[in-house]
C-alpha cells in the first residue's frame, strides 16, 4: 500500500516521515502504485517507493 498526499504529486510509502507530517485531511492510500504514477505522481526521493 502506497500513501499520497490529496495536495500534491508525490507518493509514499505509509511508514514515510513525509506521511507523518501531513494532515489526516490531506492524505489518501492506494494499493495501485502504477495507477498512481500513470495519473502523474511521482515516488518520494526519501522512501522510494516502487
Amino acid at each position: 500500500m502506497q500513501a499520497f498526499p490529496t495536495n500534491t504529486q508525490k507518493i509514499h510509502y505509509p511508514s514515510c516521515s513525509a506521511v507523518k507530517q501531513m494532515k489526516d485531511s490531506n492524505k489518501a492510500y492506494t494499493e495501485d502504485f502504477d495507477g498512481a504514477v500513470a495519473s502523474g505522481y511521482v515516488p518520494c526521493k526519501k522512501c522510494n517507493p516502487n
